[in-house]
Formats: structure tokens, sequence, C-alpha cells
């Protein structure tokens, strides 16, 4: 009889999340400026918790913007180091940033909507899936795209559009107030 090696396949500890609704306010039109940028009440202090407790911080985000001519590169740059500063004030740190610099008319293979992002983390990361591994968003459509990639699949309701919710998307989705609300959840899980 031969001796076999089980090999377990441990989920890592990451959390993916979009930016716009999750960490800072929505603004009609879009971010033009890191001037424009607002925290959320409570989502850096969240973010640096979950940081603390050993997970990574991966931020995906569509910025259409610099397609369409209304943010420029250099002012993305700016505008995600004072999230990063800010964040590290509270204590935490991204370990990464992907983001879609195409339009939303574009046909580009690394639009959320189409998985690209999500799949091109995956394969960056060298991940089987995103099994797991909460996806936060505060959009409902970003939600098609997780699920493809079997992630958990996590709503906020920070700055939710009236109207936005479809219960045909929110069948085998966690909802929560706020990013405070799902981080709470989620370190007491670990305490269980």
């Amino acid at each position: 009889m031969s001796s076999q090696t089980i090999q377990r396949r441990v989920t890592p500890r990451l959390i993916v999340f979009a930016r716009d609704g999750v960490v800072n306010e929505r603004r009609h039109g879009g971010i033009a400026s890191p001037d424009q940028w607002r925290a959320i009440p409570e989502s850096l202090e969240a973010l640096a918790r979950l940081h603390r407790a050993g997970y990574q911080l991966i931020l995906l985000s569509q910025q259409n913007a610099l397609a369409e001519g209304r943010l420029d590169s250099e002012c993305l740059h700016l505008l995600h180091e004072r999230m990063r500063m800010e964040l590290a004030q509270a204590g935490g740190r991204l370990a990464a940033i992907f983001y879609c610099p195409h339009a939303a008319t574009d046909s580009c293979c690394c639009a959320q909507v189409d998985k690209g992002l999500l799949a091109s983390l995956v394969e960056r990361l060298r991940l089987p899936s995103l099994a797991g591994i909460p996806f936060i968003t505060a959009t409902p459509a970003d939600l098609m795209a997780a699920r493809k990639q079997g992630g958990r699949l996590v709503l906020l309701r920070s700055d939710l559009d009236a109207g936005e919710e479809r219960e045909d998307l929110l069948a085998d989705v966690e909802v929560y107030v706020d990013l405070a609300a799902f981080c709470q959840q989620l370190l007491s899980e670990g305490e269980a």
C-alpha cells in the first residue's frame, strides 16, 4: 500500500473590491481630480482592520473617464496615491490596483462586466478561481463578472442608487450597509 500526499488548497486571504461606492463616495460624472475624492465614513478604517488581520487588499476599478478624456493617467495616479496615503494613515495598505482604462462602449478584454479585470487578477495571482474570496462592489452589474469567477459576492448599499437592485442578481449575494459592516462580519467569522 503506498502512501499518498494529500494537498489541501488553501484559499488565499484576499479582499477584492471596487473603489467607487465601496471606499469613496460616488460622484455624478465620476471623480476628475484627487480633490474630489472623499472616503465613505469608516471605509478606510475597515480596510485597515482587514489588512491588520492578514488580508491582502486588491482594488479593481473601471476607469472609462480616461478614454473619455474626463481624467488623465497622471490624475488617476495622484487620486490613487491620495487613497493609499489616507489608507496608510488608518493603518492599512493596498497590495495591488487593477483598472480598465477603456470607454464603456469599447470592446476591451479588461472591463469588469466582461470579467476581464477579474480574470486578469486570477491569472496574475495564479489562482484556480476566486472561490471563497470576497468581491465587494456597490454596483450590481459587477456581480455578474465575479459570479463567473466563483467569488464570494458582496454588495454594499453605502450609496446604491434607487432602482439599481435587481432580485435576479442578488440571489447568492451578501448585502451590507457599508464596508465597515462587512468587515465586522468577516472578522467575526474568523473568531468562530
